[in-house]
């Protein structure tokens, strides 16, 4: 098998999980992480930009984690965890600091702690270091040699800037390095994505995106917009509401809810003060709003908060928006000198879709060495990315053969055609519904090999039931006993539980909770 040097940029879940099966592999690992410990998203930061909390200026001080104080988990921990590595402390020989099914991010975080510190992804990891640039660098221009290297006619450069607390020194410095792979696990939740609004430049009140929300008691009293009704609108909503006078709630459809007219206008919420509307189109400067269905809302609006997503960057790559793939494709390939690296992007990113990537993972033009782990949304996210991390690293050690390059490029257009035939905007590129996940989790799996198993069926109809419940108790199905009452939830946790416990038995960890993440 060919082993090389491979970068991983970020040691949130899908860094550790991509250092993980790069290790079983034999590659030798480092992973670049900018914040002092583990964990991506699931470190919880008291710091806000507080600078720009829209989150628009690109040179604002930025933080990292949007995770808010009193987050608790929207998939059971059963469902949430790795594939071999059970998210249930006890059967791993330790206590949980949050035992609920639908735990809080510090039972999360000390659950990616564990994992890391057993399978020793923390001696790879430094700290402190950001990732300023990523450039590739061809050393041939002949591609059929029989190098043991993973790509011999290419390698990566990377530039990090460190703080120095990992080798003693105390200024900060920049370090340039050569890899053979880059596998960038950078994140998406970290960029704030903001809806075009008539009027909202204008408004005289206080606006943030959700990126920079922590706790609700800023908003006591006040009348709060939040726009956008996904899982972190829903979640702000409800806190907000337990100390706001008037919480309004917009998004494009209720439907999904399944209310009738009279409930999807009743106030609701323990305090029965929240109010549900479609879409805003216009925000005047004195906090009038207008909806899309002609309504509006007129008066006392103190505060909005935009829970409108997230944007894909990668500040450390050279993108060129306007430049299609095809041609960066063909002048990276063919238009290069030896020695020098390549004056075209990798990807490019628009309207949340980055171009071009076979199986949202791999760059035709650059695969295996450059790969990108997390991309997808609307995913049950460490089960998957434990998937396309056995892909990356087995097609780096040439365990499995990725297809070339123009048949990679041919199935991501028909894929694009696809989603332009089923009327599937560009922006849900790279989300994945329903049974979706599930088939490109089990193509993954395919593709990795006989000894990687399709989905267990419980995965999927806990999913499922936990949609459900979403649905039937929107406000309270965290605490919903057995996922509801129906028998064959019974049946489905309880046969997850024995899989579990065999799984667990096979691992040798005593302390769960190691001491590093003690809180």
């Amino acid at each position: 098998m060919r082993q090389g040097s491979v970068a991983v940029i970020g040691a949130g879940a899908a860094g550790l999980a991509a250092a993980r099966e790069l290790l079983r592999e034999g590659h030798k690992v480092t992973v670049l992480e900018q914040n002092s410990r583990l964990g991506g998203v699931w470190v919880f930061d008291e710091r806000v930009e507080k600078d720009d909390l829209l989150g628009q200026n690109s040179k604002r001080g930025k933080v990292h984690s949007s995770m808010y104080r009193h987050l608790r988990t929207n998939l059971p921990r059963e469902l949430m965890g790795f594939s071999d590595f059970p998210f249930i402390p006890e059967l791993l020989g330790s206590r949980s600091v949050d035992a609920r099914r639908f735990c809080s991010h510090t039972e999360v975080l000390n659950y990616l702690e564990a994992f890391a510190d057993y399978f020793k992804v923390k001696d790879c990891i430094r700290f402190n270091n950001t990732v300023l640039n990523v450039r590739q660098l061809f050393t041939s221009t002949d591609r059929t040699g029989t190098s043991n290297n993973i790509m011999p006619w290419q390698r990566w450069v990377v530039t990090s800037e460190c703080e120095g607390s990992d080798i003693g020194v105390t200024e900060s410095h920049m370090i340039t390095e050569e890899y053979d792979a880059v596998v960038i696990c950078n994140g998406h939740n970290s960029e704030p994505s903001l809806p075009d609004i008539k009027g909202m430049d204008m408004f005289t009140g206080f606006q943030m995106h959700s990126h920079n929300y922590r706790d609700p008691e800023q908003f006591k009293g006040q009348v709060v917009l939040v726009v956008g009704a996904a899982n972190s609108g829903e979640d702000i909503s409800r806190e907000v509401a337990s100390v706001a006078s008037q919480v309004h709630v917009c998004a494009r459809s209720w439907k999904q809810l399944g209310l009738s007219e009279a409930e999807l206008i009743a106030p609701y919420g323990p305090r029965r003060n929240i109010h549900r509307h479609p879409d805003p189109i216009e925000i005047t400067q004195e906090g009038n709003v207008v909806f899309s269905d002609g309504s509006h809302l007129d008066g006392e609006l103190h505060t909005i908060i935009y829970c409108t997503g997230f944007q894909y960057k990668f500040p450390f790559l050279f993108e060129r928006e306007e430049l299609s793939h095809s041609s960066g494709l063909q002048h990276a390939t063919e238009a290069l000198t030896i020695g020098h690296s390549s004056p075209y992007p990798v990807v490019t990113v628009k309207e949340q879709r980055v171009d071009p990537l076979w199986l949202h993972i791999f760059p035709p033009s650059s695969a295996p060495g450059m790969s990108f782990l997390g991309l997808t949304r609307k995913t049950v996210p460490f089960p998957q990315l434990e998937l396309q991390a056995k892909l990356v690293a087995r097609a780096l050690s040439g365990r499995i053969m990725l297809p070339r390059p123009e048949v990679m490029k041919e199935e991501i257009m028909a894929f694009y055609e696809q989603l332009k035939e089923d009327n599937v905007p560009t922006k849900y590129t790279h989300m994945q519904v329903g049974q979706a996940q599930w088939d490109y989790n089990n193509k993954l799996a395919a593709l990795c090999g006989e000894d990687v198993p399709e989905t267990p069926s419980w995965r999927m109809k806990m999913a499922e039931a936990t949609g459900l419940i979403k649905t039937r108790h929107a406000e309270s199905y965290r605490d919903v006993p057995n996922l509801g009452a129906e028998s064959e939830n019974v049946c489905m946790l309880q046969e997850a539980r024995t899989e579990l416990e065999l799984i667990a038995k096979t691992l040798s960890v005593r302390d769960f909770k190691s001491d590093s993440c003690k809180t």
